[in-house]
């Protein structure tokens, strides 16, 4: 009886030395513990231990909760160099006096006479630790307010502001807010100085007045930008005709000019070529009869043109008005007016003038080859009377016109 209750306490004692080193490393990895029988169960995890939380915490293991202990071996009884107080509590148990203040250790000689549980340099990443506070142990986290070398507006808008200049093109900037960090590209939607309706249809619309003639415009819609072009294939009026742009300008009648295959007879364009019963016309040009009665049969000559004309109005006893029309060049009063033979030498010819009469209207500004009416521009086809019967005046300012006399020129034009 006295031997069984020796046993008995000696149990006792075992037990309870078992049950000491289990509240100081856990229940894995002790055995012969429940008097003879070798297996000891997991005890259930503690209703204060929360799985997936972030936190491998004490009782936690990696088959009750990988997502929280990472280390496959976590929960086997032993602490390898993998493990540590952090990613494995149950195998690495906090010890106040090994040098190292674990999360939640309240140690003085590990943390201090504060018992704080947070040091900078122990490699763990603390609740109250950052990447600002704590480099050493809180890597560069987005969304932690620090703006860190791996970082930029794109990556992390929340810890970097977007700033022109940084060299990022975010989508708050635009070559048009930010051209330092957004290079043109055509396409993006922003005409930038650096691209025109040419380079870059897309972003730069057609504007008349932008220097650029697009196949959109014309010289008849926007001149300012499309000049006008010989041999453009364009014919352009009535800058353009038939005689001073034949390649844009095909000869057509009723396009109001005389010329081509129209000459040969008056009455093959009557609209272009039949001139007014009234009308005389001059073109020095013309190689036909010689009369005045059409562009083709024109006078050469000033003179001759002017005695039919008086011929005419002296015959209607001054009832009728007879017109000239004058085709484009210079004319010389020195001539005879019922031959047109041009006199010399011109000293002998200087009173000689082109001598008007009442009833007898003077047009010039005729195109070569003539016209109708309505196409006169006397601007453009400079008909000219010039008393310099020698043609040897001086044009001392390169304007067209000679303002220096020489030789023998008549005493009046008319």
């Amino acid at each position: 009886m006295k031997k069984s209750l020796t046993d008995r306490n000696l149990r006792l004692v075992l037990l309870s030395i078992c049950l000491l080193f289990i509240g100081i490393i856990g229940f894995n990895g002790i055995s012969g513990c429940s008097g003879g029988n070798n297996e000891v169960a997991t005890p259930p995890p503690s209703p204060d231990i929360v799985c997936e939380n972030g936190i491998c915490e004490q009782g936690e293991t990696h088959d009750s909760c990988p997502s929280d202990c990472t280390i496959v071996g976590c929960g086997d009884g032993t602490c390898s160099e993998e493990e540590d107080t952090t990613l494995c509590p149950t195998d690495c148990p906090s010890v106040c006096g090994d040098g190292k203040c674990d999360v939640g250790e309240t140690c003085e000689a590990d943390c201090g006479s504060a018992g704080t549980s947070t040091v900078c340099g122990d490699e763990v990443c603390d609740l109250t630790e950052t990447y600002a506070l704590c480099p050493a142990d809180c890597p560069a986290t987005c969304g932690d307010a620090v703006c860190q070398d791996t970082e930029n507006s794109s990556l992390c808008p929340a810890d970097c502001p977007v700033i022109c200049g940084d060299g990022f093109c975010t989508h708050d900037e635009t070559v048009v807010t930010c051209a330092d960090d957004c290079p043109a590209v055509c396409g993006d939607g922003s005409c930038t100085h650096d691209e025109t309706v040419v380079t870059c249809a897309g972003d730069c619309p057609a504007v008349c007045g932008d220097g650029s003639c697009t196949h959109e415009e014309t010289v008849d819609s926007c001149p300012a930008d499309c000049p006008v072009t010989c041999n453009d294939g364009i014919c352009t009026g009535p800058a353009e005709t038939a005689i001073t742009c034949p390649h844009d300008c095909p000869i057509v009648c009723g396009d109001g000019l005389c010329m081509g295959s129209e000459h040969p007879g008056r009455d093959s364009c009557p609209s272009d070529c039949r001139i007014p019963a009234n009308v005389i016309v001059v073109d020095k040009t013309a190689i036909g009869a010689n009369n005045g009665t059409s562009w083709v049969d024109a006078y050469t000559e000033l003179q001759p043109a002017l005695a039919e004309a008086r011929r005419l109005v002296a015959d209607g006893a001054g009832r009728i008005q007879i017109q000239i029309w004058i085709a484009e060049g210079t004319y010389y009063p020195n001539v005879n007016a019922d031959t047109g033979e041009v006199l010399l030498p011109a000293s002998t010819y200087r009173s000689m003038r082109f001598q008007l009469f009442n009833n007898i209207l003077i047009y010039g500004g005729f195109p070569i080859g003539g016209s109708n009416f309505t196409l006169r521009d006397y601007r453009l086809h400079k008909t000219i009377l010039s008393g310099d019967m020698e043609n040897n005046d001086i044009d001392s300012d390169g304007d067209g016109y000679k303002e220096t006399i020489a030789g023998s020129n008549s005493y009046h034009v008319f």
